[in-house]
């Protein structure tokens, strides 16, 4: 049997991947879980190689060749690991059907390089379609495989000597279980992220930033989705586009896929339950960890999360104000509020969680786990443009001036829990003039309502 720390080529990947168990449901549910996510990875990672073609090489684009074709490919095959329905399948085999002659195409014009990316989304997708046989997805995913090998050795050595070691941790990973699509592409910035760059450049010089936009967003996501799972709900139904739409190319598809991630851009959820339910289950060691945080820190959480709540009030009443004052950014005003009220439920979870004595059962430290994680994952969706305001925020109290960041803040809380953060700032205590926090989150909360319905 070949072992993980073997596979070097696209025939040592294909012969562990046809020796993985697959003889109950549950096991060849998984055995497709693993080969279709190591073919979609493996092809992610040369999908830049394919556009800077298209972009660079008249002749492929008077052909009517774009990047929308390897693009369609991975974004199917990606949804199928996690939404492997008949429904998907089909979608998977339609974008292979239409993704299957380019790369012949771009072999003939532009050369081995864009030939191999596109052979490698092509054989993602084929290995997504769950009507294949077992051997079939094998093959397809050790193909995708050699496909990108071959496409970053003929792109740059440094990018075909990243291939297999990334290809195996991702082996490694989700022989695990482990959630992919949570993770980097690349263990660091990536062998071809000058390559994107350059992507990006051409559509900003060339004024199509705008239509490509859910693209870049997208891949930038894909190459770094900061511990967060995607909006599966909104891939899937891009991914259900009907195929005459996405095989009539970009002029017809670009609109109907930027109008449905939009749609979903402009969903506010304020459901703490339903928010809590895309995170990850919680490991023994970190409800272990959780637990014993607590009890060493159970007189610093309480005052810790009132500083928390008086800070992101007084930030709900300043971005209702600029909701009134600037009018051109009225999304982004309820955006902003949408992540606060998340975050300030969050921290009224984790209060009523604290118990007065004793840690918390197993079950309230899983809960404080998830809850910690989200909140996180909301401090770090707040714009990076404003994250130096957020940081040097200065708090005053009668005559102290205390230096609380929402980051240092944030810190100190996650830290009193046992989550690990990479800034370690301990607030002791915090005295606030105090605000009715549960009362402004609730017209924060109504006050979205009735903007959202409003627009």
């Amino acid at each position: 049997m070949v072992e993980i720390s073997e596979i070097v080529d696209r025939d040592s990947l294909q012969a562990w991947l046809e020796a993985l168990p697959s003889e109950t449901e549950a096991e060849k549910a998984d055995y497709r879980r693993i080969a279709v996510t190591i073919a979609v990875r493996a092809a992610l990672r040369v999908m830049p190689l394919w556009w800077q073609a298209v972009a660079q090489n008249l002749q492929l684009q008077r052909k009517g060749l774009t990047p929308l074709f390897t693009l369609r490919c991975l974004l199917i095959s990606s949804v199928s690991t996690v939404r492997p329905t008949g429904d998907i399948s089909s979608a998977a085999s339609s974008a292979f059907a239409a993704a299957d002659p380019v790369g012949g195409a771009a072999f003939l014009v532009a050369g081995l390089v864009p030939a191999h990316a596109v052979d490698a989304a092509a054989a993602a997708a084929r290995s997504a379609d769950t009507a294949a046989a077992r051997r079939s997805a094998a093959a397809d995913t050790a193909a995708a495989a050699r496909s990108a090998a071959a496409a970053s050795t003929a792109a740059a050595r440094s990018a075909a000597d990243a291939i297999w070691p990334v290809l195996r941790a991702d082996c490694e990973a989700l022989v695990g279980g482990g959630k992919m699509a949570s993770q980097p592409l690349w263990p660091d910035e990536g062998p071809l992220r000058q390559t994107w760059q350059d992507v990006r450049n051409h559509l900003a010089q060339s004024g199509q930033t705008g239509i490509w936009a859910f693209w870049t967003d997208w891949y930038d996501c894909i190459l770094d989705p900061k511990g967060q799972e995607p909006n599966w709900d909104m891939l899937e139904e891009i991914a259900l586009i009907p195929p005459d739409t996405w095989d009539a190319g970009p002029d017809v598809a670009l609109p109907v896929i930027n109008a449905i991630w939009e749609r979903y851009k402009n969903q506010l959820p304020f459901d703490l339950d339903t928010e809590l339910e895309r995170q990850p289950r919680a490991t023994k060691t970190e409800i272990q960890r959780v637990q014993t945080a607590v009890v060493e820190n159970r007189q610093l959480i309480p005052p810790t999360i009132d500083a928390l709540q008086q800070f992101i009030v007084l930030e709900i009443e300043r971005w209702q104000q600029n909701n009134f004052l600037n009018a051109e950014q009225p999304d982004l005003c309820r955006k902003q509020i949408a992540t606060y009220v998340t975050m300030s439920e969050a921290l009224t979870r984790i209060s009523a969680l604290v118990p007065e004595e004793g840690g918390p059962s197993d079950a309230d430290a899983e809960e404080l786990v998830s809850l910690g994680k989200l909140y996180l994952e909301k401090l770090k969706a707040l714009p990076r443009d404003k994250a130096d305001e957020v940081i040097e925020k200065v708090w005053s109290t009668g005559g102290n001036v205390v230096d609380l960041g929402l980051v240092a803040g944030s810190t100190a809380l996650l830290f009193q829990m046992g989550i690990p953060v990479q800034h370690g700032v301990i607030v002791a205590s915090l005295a606030f003039a105090r605000k009715n926090v549960a009362q402004m989150i609730s017209a924060a909360n109504d006050y979205l309502k009735t903007s959202a319905g409003g627009s």
